[in-house]
């Protein structure tokens, strides 16, 4: 099974993200507090994708409670479940925000296609997993 042809292997090692973030939340509120909160919280030794990964594990341990709560997901869970959705997804994005502030950090700019393609690996396998429940039902 082939996932990358040979003849787009050259485009992978072009891959360079760039993207463009206007918002006044993410400006004023956000990013202050990852930089001079979040960050501090980890060891420059602490490798970027690591904490990807650590964040990635709050969606996972969420996934499970509601497994646990409503494995035939036909049913309400308890409302704490519902709070522990909103604190989970919350510490994968600061997690996940965090990560390239690490990799500045600690100097580990050069990643390589692989690497930088696992991070965003992570973000997309993240992305489909909403609450199945409407979490205002909690409330």
């Amino acid at each position: 099974m082939v996932y990358v042809r040979q003849e787009y292997l050259p485009n992978l090692r072009q891959y360079k993200y760039s993207s463009v973030d206007r918002s006044l939340v993410s400006r004023y509120i956000l990013k202050p507090f990852y930089t001079n909160v979040v960050i501090k919280c980890f060891p420059t030794s602490m490798a970027p994708n690591l904490i990807t990964l650590t964040g990635f594990m709050f969606v996972v341990a969420n996934f499970l409670t509601l497994l646990w709560y409503n494995p035939t997901l036909d049913q309400d869970c308890p409302s704490w479940v519902y709070y522990s959705w909103a604190v989970g997804l919350f510490l994968y994005q600061t997690f996940d925000a965090v990560d390239g502030t690490q990799a500045y950090a600690s100097s580990l700019l050069r990643l390589s296609p692989l690497q930088k393609a696992r991070t965003d690996q992570t973000d997309v396998q993240q992305s489909p997993n909403p609450p199945v429940r409407s979490p205002w039902r909690a409330l």
